[in-house]
């Protein structure tokens, strides 16, 4: 069906939150993308990302980590994370990024999610869908204080509590390419610790400091 003007007449429209541009273009993507998905599991790769054949073989295994005993018994609200295979460890800077990557997406998440304070870190993290739609999207996108986009899923899905649950697993990872050059690499570094102040003032943390365990509380912190 087309339209007077030649072009196609949409069948389906979705209606923006407000006006597109005062938002955070990553996540106000992410979340706009939801719609579209198929199927009941999210899983937001970046454009630097990549993916193995061999790894895909298994998918079904990272799948069956949301497997329900029977039904209701709440064992698929869950955020399964997985660590990330750095590509770019070409040349002293990009191996030193390459290697605090590596450090923080295997033995630093496994920590953390052993102590409880795991959130949402690397997209390769595997998440339900419907979970995440009830939170109001897989990321938050107000400007400067959302700036760390992804970690604000785990806060609100451990928030809500009722039996979720995030864990981190390693047989499964995908590539990264991350920045080589000193001037990008110092500034993906400034991302990271102004996203971490601005989340220090954000009403998750505030609320986080009321819920968590002592613990859990300064394994978050």
């Amino acid at each position: 069906e087309t339209e007077a003007s030649g072009r196609k007449k949409p069948h389906f429209t979705i209606e923006l939150p407000g006006y597109p541009i005062l938002g955070d273009g990553k996540g106000d993507n992410q979340n706009h993308a939801i719609p579209f998905m198929r199927g009941h599991y999210s899983q937001g790769i970046d454009a630097n990302q990549g993916a193995y054949f061999e790894q895909m073989m298994m998918l079904p295994c990272a799948l069956g980590e949301f497997r329900s005993n029977k039904r209701g018994d709440g064992l698929g609200k869950r955020i399964i994370g997985f660590p990330e295979h750095i590509t770019s460890d070409i040349g002293s800077i990009g191996d030193f990024a390459a290697s605090a990557e590596v450090a923080f997406g295997t033995i630093l998440q496994r920590s953390y999610a052993v102590l409880g304070a795991r959130m949402h870190y690397g997209h390769p993290d595997i998440m339900n869908k419907l979970y995440m739609m009830q939170q109001g999207g897989v990321s938050k996108a107000t400007k400067t204080i959302n700036l760390s986009e992804d970690i604000f899923a785990g806060m609100d899905f451990t928030l809500r509590g009722d039996g979720r649950q995030i864990h981190h697993r390693e047989y499964f990872h995908l590539a990264k390419g991350r920045d080589m050059g000193f001037n990008a690499v110092l500034g993906f570094f400034s991302k990271l610790s102004s996203g971490t102040g601005e989340q220090i003032l954000s009403r998750q943390t505030f609320r986080l400091g009321q819920v968590l365990h002592l613990p859990e509380a300064l394994s978050f912190y």
